[in-house]
């Protein structure tokens, strides 16, 4: 039988749990050390290691960072001048010109528009009322003179055709009743006075005949041709340029039912101001850039300065003869022009037209004060000749301007 001191707590054995496989035994009153479970061991593994992250951030947080120069910027302003380094004018190819003193032969750039000349014109109509039967041309064909455009069947012109000929065959007749006359007054058969009757009236059938045979030609048709059939033919060369006619439909002598020109030789028709009038002549060269074809330059003359200003306008017009046996100009198209004046040459300070900026509207050249300083400077424009231009105010001989890499020194500042 056990005692109660063997079923006594502080007297019984507890094991431990396993670890590894092992069991540790150990009692409540033992002094020895007793080892850690692996769970809390990885818990200060971790808490060692976020202490170790902790206090090298709130190291280098209490470190102060090195300073990094930042780069001075490649152009900048210096009160009202511009300052721009070696390297941007080297990448941007900045360079000078000097303001110079010369001659300038203005030329003065103005608007127009293509027209057909006028001498190689046509334009065909019916000449009598009828209906178109058929249409032999259309607008863009090109023709010869004589081709027929379309045929109409006309009243108007078969009674004239049948006039004619009811003459032509009275003047037969007259005709041989005058000789008849003539032989038998030579003969004393008859009196002189019926030979000089039937003379008369041979002249007369012959001058009615003439007149229906104009009456015919005048509505367009010839005597041998088809009776009431009236031929419109184009009587220059050139290519149609309106086609207004359809078969079937009812015209009248004052319809006009084709256009024809020959565009080998175009005029433009310029608006040039009254104050510019002086400096054109006859003679001039002229060089047109029609719209949708900037790249191509058509050449030409002035032919006349117009004698009347329009007061809307304060400008007149100047007509430029043009070769266009290319094709490039169209009646009706737009087009700018560069007329190159003969007028007096002006001495004058001119700088290139490249030089001249806007700013605000207002046209700026850009002064080299010193090496990579240039200073913006308002102008007053003159005249120009196309690649140069006087410069009346802002600028003296001698200054030194800014031509290329100008957009890109602009760009930088007024951005």
């Amino acid at each position: 039988m056990k005692s109660p001191s063997d079923d006594s707590p502080s007297h019984s054995s507890h094991r431990a749990p396993r670890t590894g496989g092992a069991v540790i035994e150990f009692s409540p009153g033992s002094q020895a050390l007793q080892p850690r479970p692996p769970r809390r061991r990885r818990l200060f593994v971790v808490l060692g290691l976020a202490a170790v992250f902790i206090a090298v951030f709130l190291l280098r947080g209490t470190s102060k960072p090195a300073l990094v120069a930042a780069p001075a910027p490649s152009v900048h302003l210096e009160g009202n001048a511009i300052r721009f380094s070696e390297e941007f004018a080297a990448r941007h190819r900045v360079t000078s010109v000097k303001v110079s003193e010369s001659e300038l032969s203005p030329t003065i750039d103005v608007m127009g528009t293509v027209r057909y000349d006028v001498r190689k014109f046509a334009a065909v109509g019916a000449r009598s009322a009828g209906r178109v039967r058929r249409v032999f041309k259309i607008m863009g064909d090109a023709v010869r003179p004589g081709d027929v455009l379309a045929d109409i069947e006309s009243v108007d012109l078969g009674k004239a055709q049948a006039t004619a000929e009811s003459l032509r065959a009275k003047e037969i007749a007259a005709e041989a009743n005058l000789e008849r006359e003539q032989r038998l007054a030579e003969a004393k058969v008859t009196a002189r006075r019926e030979a000089e009757t039937a003379k008369a009236e041979h002249l007369s059938l012959r001058a009615e005949r003439r007149a229906a045979e104009k009456a015919v030609a005048a509505l367009g048709a010839r005597m041998e041709s088809e009776v009431g059939i009236l031929k419109l033919r184009s009587p220059i060369a050139g290519r149609v340029i309106s086609a207004t006619a359809s078969q079937g439909q009812t015209v009248e002598p004052s319809s006009t039912l084709f256009e024809v020109a020959d565009l080998s030789t175009v005029w433009v028709e310029l608006l040039v101001f009254e104050r510019d009038l002086q400096r054109v002549k006859a003679g001039d060269m002229a060089e047109m850039l029609p719209a949708g074809a900037k790249d191509v330059a058509v050449k030409g003359t002035v032919a006349r300065v117009g004698d009347f200003v329009d007061p809307s306008t304060r400008s007149a017009v100047i007509r430029v003869e043009v070769d266009n046996r290319q094709g490039l100009l169209r009646p009706g198209q737009s087009t700018s022009a560069r007329i190159q004046s003969h007028g007096p040459a002006e001495l004058a300070v001119v700088i290139p037209k490249a030089s001249v900026t806007f700013v605000d509207g207002k046209p700026t050249a850009l002064v080299l004060v010193s090496p990579g300083l240039v200073e913006p400077r308002a102008v007053e424009l003159g005249p120009d000749d196309g690649e140069r231009v006087a410069i009346r105010k802002g600028l003296r001989f001698g200054d030194s301007v800014i031509a290329d890499g100008l957009f890109a020194l602009k760009s930088e500042i007024f951005r």
